[in-house]
């Protein structure tokens, strides 16, 4: 028997993993281990900027080697993929 709240305690947690394996997958969907890692740089600065101390997307694709507009393209994935708005 479940307790009272149990069911919606499920039902966020089934989305929170939702979310984890949408970012995963997007993430793996880099072409080298290089590409990956400007994916995950980019989540980061759509989710949480404080933790790559507030770099901006011309700062991430300068450090990458990448133009800005492919990392604007990237950011603009990312939003798509996990359902964030920009």
């Amino acid at each position: 028997m479940l307790r009272r709240g149990s069911r919606s305690q499920a039902g966020s947690a089934f989305l929170a993993l939702e979310v984890v394996c949408r970012l995963l997958v997007w993430m793996a969907e880099g072409a080298s281990l290089e590409e990956c890692g400007v994916r995950a740089t980019v989540a980061l600065y759509c989710v949480r900027p404080d933790l790559i101390n507030e770099a901006t997307l011309e700062k991430i694709g300068h450090l990458a080697g990448r133009s800005k507009q492919a990392v604007h393209q990237l950011a603009d994935s990312f939003r798509e993929t996990t359902g964030m708005t920009s």
